[in-house]
């Protein structure tokens, strides 16, 4: 199968270009767990297992970073 590198430059730039309502999305629906999570205690019942976006706290700077570097990798190649 033939790798398409220029897919992959595309995908990275419209993530970092979309970055900030990449982030308050995922604070959204992190402050949405934790809401329900706290409510179901309250209530006793079962707490669902945290989503890994919740656990490590959306995408860190360092994420962020490591995408950066994939497109300045990448953007010789296309």
């Amino acid at each position: 199968m033939k790798t398409r590198w220029n897919s992959y430059l595309k995908a990275f730039k419209r993530v970092a270009t979309l970055r900030s309502a990449i982030d308050l999305i995922i604070y959204y629906l992190i402050d949405k767990y934790k809401t329900k999570s706290a409510s179901a205690k309250l209530k006793k019942k079962k707490v669902t297992k945290e989503p890994r976006y919740v656990t490590k706290d959306g995408l860190s700077d360092y994420n962020w970073s490591v995408i950066n570097n994939y497109i300045a990798i990448l953007e010789p190649l296309a």
